[in-house]
């Protein structure tokens, strides 16, 4: 039988292990959570996981560009931009800036998806601006970027590209000049008829003749209050023959065809 001192000792030596092995588990569940974060990160994480072996993923596309005074994000598939946005005040609207009629190719882009000069050449449609050349008038660089080829899109002639988008680009810079500032986002579609989407190429890099073009004008007033203008224009010679004001419609309805969200 043991003593009163075994016992004691022996409640002693239980106690203490105890302890040590509640401090252990206690330590264990921490190294998972705090011990090791890379561990931790990779179960909360939102992002993909790829291991070592995935060595074919795409890494780049759509692209996304920043110039003088404009952004582009552009779609390598079609060689045309996706949307292109403009933050514009009465001071872009004057200045010497001389337009240089030079378009060039986007080097930032690799070869096999740029659009080139020698695609338009005797296509029939004209190399159509996204962001206008009239509105950095104030800036030569600016102005100078707007003629490269990532700004541009396979316009229809007269009756589009110098006749209903050229009028829509003149109603913008009117609304800019009378306005504390204004954001335009443009950009083009491809529109289904009797449920179906199909395009014209041109060109042997096969650029994607768009069926529509888009425009949403962001208005600040003078005042602080806030507007919105969203127009759908055809690729069409006869777009010029319809008031700009039968061409309206919702940032909604952009938003669903272009497959963007717009931060209002």
């Amino acid at each position: 039988m043991e003593s009163k001192n075994g016992t004691s000792r022996n409640l002693l030596r239980f106690k203490n292990q105890a302890i040590w092995l509640s401090a252990g588990i206690v330590i264990g569940f921490l190294s998972c959570f705090v011990l090791n974060p890379s561990e931790t990160a990779i179960k909360v994480s939102p992002e993909p996981i790829y291991s070592t072996k995935d060595t074919f993923i795409p890494v780049e596309g759509p692209f996304f560009f920043h110039n003088e005074e404009y952004s582009v994000c552009y779609d390598g598939r079609t060689k045309n931009p996706i949307w292109v946005y403009e933050h514009l005040s009465r001071e872009n609207l004057s200045g010497s800036a001389k337009r240089s009629n030079r378009f060039y190719e986007d080097k930032r882009l690799p070869q096999h998806l740029r659009s080139t000069l020698i695609d338009y050449r005797r296509s029939g449609y004209d190399r159509g601006h996204l962001s206008a050349v009239a509105n950095h008038k104030a800036n030569q660089k600016a102005m100078d970027e707007t003629f490269v080829m990532t700004n541009v899109s396979p316009q229809v002639g007269p009756g589009f590209n110098r006749g209903a988008w050229k009028a829509l680009e003149s109603r913008v810079r009117k609304i800019v000049a009378r306005s504390l500032s204004v954001d335009v986002v443009s950009g083009p579609l491809y529109l289904p008829v009797d449920g179906i989407v199909s395009y014209q190429v041109i060109g042997a890099g096969e650029v994607a003749v768009p069926s529509h073009f888009f425009k949403v004008i962001m208005i600040e007033e003078n005042n602080g209050e806030r507007s919105t203008q969203a127009y759908i224009l055809p690729n069409a010679e006869s777009a010029n023959n319809i008031p700009l004001n039968d061409y309206r419609s919702t940032v909604r309805r952009i938003e669903r065809l272009a497959g963007i969200v717009l931060k209002l």
